[in-house]
């Protein structure tokens, strides 16, 4: 592939990456939300998003990769160098993964939901670095900014929620 060709690649795959993230804590707000109302959930998506993103952002980086060798190295370089952006792609997966695994459990003791709260904080903010700067100069991305801070504030509320609710029913681990 050419170098053009490639930006546009790592540019869709990291908007993708931002949609399903966003998808992610939505679905968990509404996941949390019918936990705390003693239903069912009607859907238990979150998990299945993360996964995604998992998946969505390996593409991203698989073409990060392949620009990286195309270009010799710069596009890393512009991004302040490759120890950096390893730790950066260390930190996404211990995130997603951890989150994945928190949300397998239906009682979660505080410090889990803590972690939890941390962890997705952690990579909206990490979405938004991309987007904020962006959405000033170009309205294209502003939805992308508006659906990750209504991500991380509804799913913030909801985890907070569910500490509130481990702290009444004396749930400890």
């Amino acid at each position: 592939m050419d170098e053009a060709t490639l930006v546009t690649c790592v540019r869709l795959t990291a908007r993708t990456s931002a949609l399903v993230f966003s998808a992610s804590m939505f679905a968990h707000a509404v996941e949390a939300r019918a936990r705390a109302a003693r239903r069912t959930p009607f859907w238990r998506r979150s998990r299945t998003l993360l996964a995604g993103l998992l998946v969505s952002h390996t593409v991203h980086f698989a073409f990060v990769g392949m620009l990286a060798a195309a270009t010799h190295g710069a596009n890393i370089a512009a991004r302040h160098g490759w120890i950096a952006t390893g730790m950066v792609g260390a930190l996404f997966y211990a995130a997603v993964i951890g989150l994945i695994r928190v949300r397998r459990d239906a009682r979660r003791s505080p410090g889990q939901l803590v972690f939890e709260w941390i962890a997705t904080i952690l990579l909206a903010f990490a979405f938004l670095v991309a987007y904020i700067g962006r959405a000033m100069a170009a309205p294209f991305f502003v939805p992308f900014v508006v659906l990750l801070v209504g991500g991380a504030i509804a799913d913030s509320v909801a985890i907070f929620r569910l500490r509130a609710r481990t702290r009444d029913i004396g749930v400890t681990r």
